[in-house]
């Protein structure tokens, strides 16, 4: 009963999120749909689809077999809004929800798993987290840092 319960609050949830009942999937039977909920997610799938294939993968074998993190380009999700994907624009993130999120992280995985944990541990761990629990003064101070990717407390050598 407490699973039946939990689950309808999650689809509740999602729906005044953005994100698409499945029961509207079931419905038009488009996995694309499900996948890529508006517009807005498609566009950011495909721009992360691209970036990956042009940008990520190249690098991924040699910096994993080396044991090195590729700075620059963890700044250049910083420079795609990826790095505050969940943050508000008020403070230097994308505003976008956790559909966004989801697909920032299924994209990077596909290409290289160590890179994408460690996009994890600071949009998600940090970024996302002080965006919905840090006072005004502690977003304004760390947040517009941590969205373009010119601060990483996480323990990135930047």
């Amino acid at each position: 009963m407490f699973a039946l319960r939990s689950a309808a609050k999650i689809a509740v949830r999602r729906t005044r999120m953005g994100a698409m009942p499945m029961s509207t999937v079931a419905k038009t039977g488009s996995q694309s749909e499900l996948f890529n909920p508006t517009d807005e997610h498609r566009q950011l799938r495909e721009m992360l689809r691209s970036f990956v294939e042009t940008e990520v993968d190249p690098q991924a074998l040699e910096y994993n077999r080396k044991e090195k993190f590729n700075v620059p380009l963890f700044r250049k999700l910083g420079e795609l809004g990826i790095l505050g994907v969940t943050a508000d624009p008020n403070h230097g993130g994308s505003g976008m929800d956790a559909v966004a999120a989801c697909i920032a992280h299924e994209e990077l995985a596909a290409s290289d798993p160590a890179f994408c944990l460690s996009f994890l541990a600071h949009s998600m761990l940090f970024v996302n987290n002080l965006s919905q629990n840090g006072s005004e003064a502690q977003k304004a101070k760390y947040l517009p840092g941590t969205c373009d990717g010119n601060l990483c407390p996480l323990s990135c050598p930047l």
